[in-house]
């Protein structure tokens, strides 16, 4: 609640009224009591009205805490403000259910690419054990064993050293 009041606060402080300045030496309440002094009307946000007291303090009441009489000089009533909350808050929610779409359908694509990466990693490593395969039998297809002659003292596959005169 703090941090929506603030936002409203900053907003509305970087915003123009959205009438002519309406200017108000008492805010009173639904009880008569007053909220503010000296408050300069800026603006509506949903069923909030939004008022400047002195330089720099923003105030803001829902539209149910003020006076008719208030209400009626801003040229609403506390049936259109609670309209413009419903609204509001119907935009917010619609807002954050579409938010969280995108949000699960960002975090499904990078699911996908992930497994895609892992698929790819997996067809890569069994194409390179084929590929070695293949080349070692290539190999052994290359490979000749020679066989000595009978009677010339040495073994199948036995090397012979090298003929020096």
């Amino acid at each position: 609640m703090r941090v929506l009041i603030i936002s409203i606060l900053f907003i509305s402080s970087r915003l123009p009224a959205q009438t002519n300045g309406l200017f108000f030496p008492a805010v009173v309440s639904t009880n008569g009591s007053i909220l503010a002094t000296n408050a300069e009307f800026r603006g509506f946000n949903g069923g909030r009205v939004c008022f400047l007291i002195g330089d720099s303090d923003y105030r803001v009441f829902s539209g149910s805490q003020l006076d008719p009489a208030v209400l009626s000089r801003l040229g609403t009533t506390a049936e259109k403000l609670a309209a413009a909350q419903a609204a509001l808050d119907a935009n917010n929610k619609r807002f954050t259910s579409e938010y969280h779409a995108a949000q699960q359908r960002i975090a499904n694509q990078r699911i996908s690419e992930a497994l895609a990466i892992k698929q790819k990693a997996a067809e890569d490593k069994r194409d390179a054990r084929a590929a070695l395969d293949k080349r070692r039998q290539e190999r052994e297809s290359r490979t000749v064993i020679i066989r000595q002659p009978p009677g010339s003292g040495l073994t199948d596959n036995q090397q012979v050293g090298a003929y020096s005169p």
